[in-house]
């Protein structure tokens, strides 16, 4: 995502000639496809059943195809064109995001969280 936001607004500066004030404003539709990508995915993680390990996995590919996307873009590529390529990008990420936490706290977080509990409950009941 970070590097989108950096990437959007040089390439309106560099190719469409637009001012920085005016080259920041383009980064909209990508917060915006952010926050209604992550309310979607919430939606469908949570009346799918909670099958947020495909749901991260199809996030993942649509973020790849919307970098592929952002990557062609060159002079001839319109703004509306550039756009619809951000709102790509962003939906898959808010995808791959909301489904982030519950597969950190399967693989990382659980093990280490069983682990700083062990201390505690060994002293207690050694006394």
């Amino acid at each position: 995502m970070f590097g989108a936001i950096t990437f959007i607004p040089l390439f309106f500066q560099g190719v469409f000639g637009v001012s920085a004030t005016s080259s920041g404003n383009y980064i909209t539709p990508l917060m915006l496809g952010n926050v209604v990508g992550s309310f979607t995915s919430g939606q469908v993680l949570s009346r799918a059943g909670g099958h947020y390990r495909i749901q991260g996995a199809v996030g993942v590919g649509i973020m790849a195809i919307g970098l592929g996307l952002l990557s062609r873009m060159n002079i001839d590529t319109s703004s509306g064109t550039a756009v619809r390529n951000m709102v790509i990008k962003t939906n898959g990420l808010a995808m791959s995001m909301y489904a982030g936490p519950y597969i950190m706290w399967s693989v990382s977080l659980g093990p280490y969280a069983l682990r700083i509990l062990k201390f505690p409950l060994n002293l207690s009941l050694n006394e």
